[in-house]
């Protein structure tokens, strides 16, 4: 099955969203979003075209995240893959959800990508997505800064 783009069904990535957000709290667990998940809701209020999964960093020792996995496969996730102890990826209705392990000390470490070493932080900033708060790296367009370069410009089909 091919996954779905968040943008492309935005209602059922903010469901998963939401449902993420609800168990979370009923777990008393924090989690953040991360890399395109991030840059999209504060850059354009909304998911972007070129990611195609939902990036969420939950806080949680071991046995709270696998207890956090349990309960997502009874929320209707499949898990897809496991890449390491602290990365998870999780399917419903055809969108990924990427989990990532961090650990309960701050500062927390965004792990590398493709354009940065990682982001060490210690506060979260706040997007409003919809009427939910979500934690992002904070302050968010250092972080945003260090993963993306020019961050605030939109990559398009034209110039890449």
């Amino acid at each position: 099955m091919d996954d779905i783009c968040p943008l492309d069904e935005p209602r059922l990535a903010d469901e998963i969203l939401e449902d993420l957000d609800d168990l979370c709290d009923k777990l008393r667990l924090k989690f953040f979003l991360y890399a395109g998940t991030c840059l999209g809701f504060y850059r354009e209020g909304d998911y972007i075209a070129s990611d195609n999964d939902i990036d969420v960093a939950i806080i949680a020792n071991e046995t709270e995240y696998q207890g956090l996995i349990n309960e997502l496969i009874k929320l209707g996730f499949e898990q897809s893959s496991i890449e390491c102890y602290k990365l998870h990826h999780l399917r419903r209705d055809g969108i990924l959800l990427d989990l990532r392990r961090m650990d309960k000390r701050s500062p927390y470490v965004v792990p590398p990508g493709a354009t940065t070493g990682g982001y060490s932080f210690r506060e979260f900033d706040i997007i409003t997505h919809y009427g939910r708060k979500y934690r992002v790296p904070g302050p968010v367009e250092k972080y945003l800064k260090s993963a993306y370069g020019t961050w605030w410009i939109p990559k398009s089909k034209e110039n890449g």
